[in-house]
């Protein structure tokens, strides 16, 4: 069933199927890959009316999804689609918040951060739950930062990194 979360993926786009529901709207299933594999999500009509042309295979978008539980499988149903070039100039000032498991992981965000460094850009703080009595700390990494989706997915791959969220 719904998770009632909703999160963003970006993508190329690979294949687009267009079908009819039996109430008579169009819908797609739209293939996409990103680094980590490929996977399919759902676009209901009004979705892809509005953003047909960005659907286009070869196309990078970013995506807002909501998964959905059906069996053993994660499905994906599209809230929003963004061409990725506009959403990278959109996501320059707005912050991230990643959660870290282990101390060890900080090295790591901090060497990817530095490719990010921008003159224009938003802040990064990191929130680390101290394991000894559970207290959260958050540090804020000094500088602004443009994220890219590549280098938010790249700091969501370091080991002991928990999630990645924007503020």
């Amino acid at each position: 069933g719904r998770t009632g979360l909703s999160t963003r993926i970006a993508g190329t786009v690979m294949a687009r199927q267009e079908r009819k529901s039996a109430r008579g709207t169009r819908f797609a299933f739209v293939r996409l890959s990103d680094p980590t594999g490929v996977y399919e999500v759902t676009v209901f009509s009004e979705i892809l009316l509005a953003h047909r042309d960005d659907l286009e295979p070869g196309r990078s978008v970013v995506l807002t999804v909501t998964p959905e539980i059906d069996g053993d499988q994660v499905k994906f149903l599209a809230q929003g689609v963004q061409p990725l070039d506009k959403a990278v100039a959109d996501a320059a000032d707005s912050g991230l918040r990643v959660h870290v498991r282990e101390a060890r992981a900080f090295e790591s965000i901090r060497a990817r951060l530095e490719d990010a460094k921008a003159a224009r850009g938003g802040p990064v703080s990191l929130v680390m739950i101290l394991p000894e009595d559970g207290r959260e700390v958050e540090v804020s990494a000094p500088g602004a930062y443009r994220v890219s989706p590549a280098i938010r997915g790249a700091i969501k791959a370091i080991p002991g990194v928990l999630h990645v969220e924007d503020f």
